[in-house]
């Protein structure tokens, strides 16, 4: 079971594989890419329902409890900071890729919430989606009071980007409001309540007044 970015290709099963992997074990895929949030959840418990599990059983009950605790949380922050900018990127040595909402469910979910997110125009195809692509000469395009960082393993770790002189100079790099995105998180009510939580807490932190 995995997700799907791109209709009928699950998410992490390298192409080469896929036939290789149906025939172990048949395969379920989520779509995505265009989906909000809340339904790409449902649609996992849906299916995880279909396999077996009980969704009234009381962890799950209480995951639901916490993931509306924390969606209220970060919708009363969004109000209390309408002016804290927040830009979501991730890198490479060569480029930095700023996240185009539409695309990523739970940044789209975030800006809806109310959170005052950067919003890059629509990618171009030779750019693929998902992403504006940046050179690091071009890193101050976008000003913030804070940025996500990819977590992800395949993204340049923050201190090896602090060698970049262009995003050394950045507000929010100067600043200190550096922050994980949790991109690779499971679609489930826990584990977006966790991603939440941990956002809200650095985001209560933040100073929201280092751009206008």
């Amino acid at each position: 079971m995995a997700g799907m970015y791109q209709k009928n290709t699950l998410w992490y099963v390298p192409q080469e594989s896929a036939a290789t992997v149906d025939q172990v074990a048949p395969s379920a895929g989520v779509q995505l890419s265009g989906r909000p949030l809340v339904e790409i959840v449902d649609r996992y418990g849906r299916l995880a329902a279909a396999l077996g599990a009980d969704l009234k059983a009381a962890p799950v009950v209480e995951a639901k409890r916490r993931f509306d605790a924390a969606v209220a949380g970060l919708k009363a922050l969004a109000a209390a900071k309408p002016d804290l900018k927040i830009m979501i990127v991730t890198a490479t040595p060569d480029s930095l890729y700023v996240a185009y909402l539409p695309d990523h469910p739970d940044i789209k979910y975030w800006g809806e919430l109310g959170l005052n997110i950067v919003s890059p125009p629509r990618p171009t195809e030779s750019e693929g989606g998902f992403w504006e692509v940046l050179s690091w000469e071009n890193t101050d395009k976008y000003q913030a009071d804070v940025i996500l960082v990819d977590a992800r393993s395949q993204s340049m770790k923050i201190d090896e980007m602090a060698g970049k002189p262009t995003w050394a100079r950045l507000p929010a790099v100067r600043a200190g409001q550096l922050y994980p995105w949790r991109a690779a998180e499971r679609y489930s009510y826990l584990g977006y309540a966790k991603v939440m939580e941990e956002l809200k807490a650095n985001l209560d932190k933040a100073r929201d007044d280092l751009v206008r």
